[in-house]
């Protein structure tokens, strides 16, 4: 009988290179719209940028010998990178930052700035999502704290991933990448002020790649580093009637002879049983006894490389076999010596786990015990540690405000608020002690004139008075108040 041999063809594939090498343009936007093409005076130039962990830079260094450029660069002037594989002048915009640091230097001018996501990330979110698609949560962030700068008309919010956090004074871009990373998702600014939000590997680019015996220039070292190994991974969760969670995970007796004990632990209250400690420790310990290979593979300039792309990238010299690799992160290299790209790769694929998931909502779920929740501007507290304020049928005794032994009662405030010409914008009033539900609360924004009802923990929006008066209605002899406290912000 003769042989079976399949009849299925396999199509190879191979990397096309581009005809023509990279063109590049720069320029910088001065504040009145004046547009300085500085391309052809360029002595150096680096442009770095990547998903998610950080947001990109640039960094430029031009001849002013004649002063030409000392005072017209004061501070976010928009920086503009155009790069083609073209003849002609490049028109295809792959990099935009802004200026933040012009310096003179001997007779140069060196100019150093970040991209266009610098808006956000020095600010700081307040936000709770529960069970909601990561891609609704990255569209709302940006959305909420962008000043309107983004687009986020691309962002899916139907990824069919989600979660749960709550950010209190959490840094914006620490809050990107803590959804990223529990979703398996990569996020940045793009060069047109676009939110790009995408599963990680997912796109690639088949128009580039750094390939042995044509554009390669050298092989970073891809040794892991052992400073980065754990071997031992303890895990403490909660106390559950008086005993705490623990477990430990251990790598192979081999390993832990020939590399010595490198313990890591790991403290998680929102562990709460044996079988949860376990898989976060063995996850953990698998992720980190053998730290991912991640090197860099410089090449000849890249012209249409963005972040988060995979490339086709080989050096069987180097072990780095033909095949695409995911991009962590480039950095764009113009000078004397040449026009070079070099990308930091790894040659394993990024995972997410649902116990990673897990591990990282938890992490910011810690944080809800946070009186800020409104991120409101100013916080006064009453301690009741002395009497104070005006008392009907209360006293202050010690350290609680009660009735005087009736039913009811009432108590009013001393006035709060800075007194500076600025009217309330909104409060928001919470009480500690026993049986506060027995309190109703109120404010008064003129003098105790009138007065406006509010819930405890809930913001009010006032937008009147320079100051702010609390009454408190007590409905039960049993109800005590430990601290009373007053968050505001006020009009700029």
């Amino acid at each position: 009988m003769p042989a079976v041999r399949s009849l299925k063809t396999i199509k190879p594939k191979v990397w096309i290179p581009p005809i023509y090498t990279a063109n590049y343009k720069v320029t910088v936007e001065r504040s009145d719209g004046t547009i300085d093409d500085i391309t052809d005076i360029l002595l150096s130039l680096k442009i770095e940028d990547g998903t998610t962990e950080g947001i990109g830079n640039f960094e430029f260094e031009i001849p002013n010998p004649n002063e030409t450029y000392s005072d017209v660069w004061i501070g976010m002037e928009i920086f503009r990178f155009y790069c083609d594989y073209a003849s002609g002048t490049p028109t295809t915009l792959r990099f935009r930052g802004r200026v933040e640091k012009p310096s003179k230097r001997n007779n140069n001018v060196l100019v150093t700035g970040r991209s266009e996501a610098l808006f956000v990330q020095g600010q700081e979110v307040h936000k709770t999502y529960e069970e909601e698609d990561v891609g609704a949560i990255i569209k709302d962030l940006f959305d909420t704290y962008g000043e309107e700068r983004f687009n986020t008309s691309g962002v899916s919010v139907s990824t069919g991933i989600t979660a749960t956090f709550s950010f209190l004074d959490t840094p914006f871009w620490d809050a990107i990448e803590a959804v990223c990373e529990a979703s398996g998702y990569d996020c940045y600014v793009s060069c047109d002020l676009t939110v790009e939000f995408f599963e990680s590997g997912s796109r690639i680019n088949t128009d580039e790649g750094i390939v042995h015996d044509y554009n390669l220039i050298e092989v970073g070292d891809f040794a892991p580093d052992l400073q980065f190994i754990k071997n031992k991974i303890k895990v403490i969760g909660g106390t559950i009637d008086g005993v705490q969670i623990m477990y430990t995970a251990n790598d192979i007796q081999a390993n832990l002879t020939a590399y010595g004990i490198r313990k890591e632990t790991i403290n998680d209250d929102g562990i709460i049983t044996f079988a949860a400690a376990k898989e976060l420790a063995n996850f953990k310990l698998a992720e980190k006894k053998d730290p991912p290979i991640i090197g860099e593979v410089k090449g000849l300039l890249l012209a249409t490389i963005q972040p988060g792309e995979k490339i086709r990238i080989s050096s069987p010299l180097e072990n780095i076999p033909p095949a695409t690799y995911g991009i962590i992160s480039y950095k764009h290299e113009i000078g004397d010596e040449g026009l070079y790209t070099t990308v930091k790769i790894n040659k394993e694929s990024k995972r997410i786990s649902h116990v990673l998931k897990e591990s990282i909502q938890r992490e910011y779920r810690r944080t809800e015990s946070s009186s800020n929740v409104s991120d409101l501007d100013y916080a006064e507290i009453e301690l009741f540690n002395s009497d104070i304020g005006t008392h009907s049928n209360t006293e202050i005794v010690d350290g609680v405000l009660k009735t005087d032994g009736g039913a009811t009662g009432t108590w009013i405030s001393p006035s709060y608020g800075p007194s500076d010409g600025r009217i309330f914008q909104s409060v928001r009033i919470d009480l500690t002690g026993d049986n506060v539900p027995g309190v109703t609360i109120q404010v008064s924004y003129d003098g105790g004139n009138t007065y406006v009802s509010i819930t405890k923990g809930n913001l009010l929006s006032l937008g009147a008075g320079e100051t702010i008066n609390v009454k408190l209605n007590f409905g039960s002899a049993t109800t005590q108040v430990d601290s009373l406290v007053v968050q505001y912000s006020m009009t700029t």
